[in-house]
């Protein structure tokens, strides 16, 4: 039975990673089209207001998965789903990130506020710790 369990957690592991791989890259492609053709169910409709909320940057900057709950405006679900990294698996889906480029993409799509200059070189680092 162990054996079992350790194959299913396993596969679990690696659906889970292609699955966030997949959403990143949808929403990748989404952040670079002109604002009107976007999809807003992407962002679960949430409003375009300015800021990111308190939670979810320190839920980030201390390496942990931010909470839909925490989520205010479509800044914030771009932050959560950035914040997937802290529940990846296998050093294959850090290395297929950074080959794509799917943070940098969504990162871009922030405004250039300190506070995301921040975030992004905590992420960098957490990306370069992944080699």
């Amino acid at each position: 039975m162990c054996r079992e369990l350790r194959r299913t957690s396993f596969y679990s592991k690696l659906i889970r990673d292609a699955d966030k791989l997949d959403i990143l890259k949808l929403t990748s492609e989404d952040y670079e089209k002109e604002e009107k053709y976007r999809n807003p169910v992407l962002e679960f409709n949430m409003p375009d207001t300015p800021g990111c909320s308190e939670n979810i940057v320190e839920d980030i900057l201390n390496n942990r998965m931010a909470k839909i709950g925490d989520a205010r405006n479509r800044n914030d679900v771009k932050l959560l789903r950035l914040s997937w990294i802290f529940d990846i698996n296998f050093p294959a889906t850090f290395a297929l990130l950074k080959e794509r480029r799917y943070l940098d993409t969504i990162l871009s799509s922030l405004s250039g506020t300190e506070e995301v200059h921040i975030i992004r070189r905590h992420l960098d680092n957490c990306l370069n710790k992944s080699d």
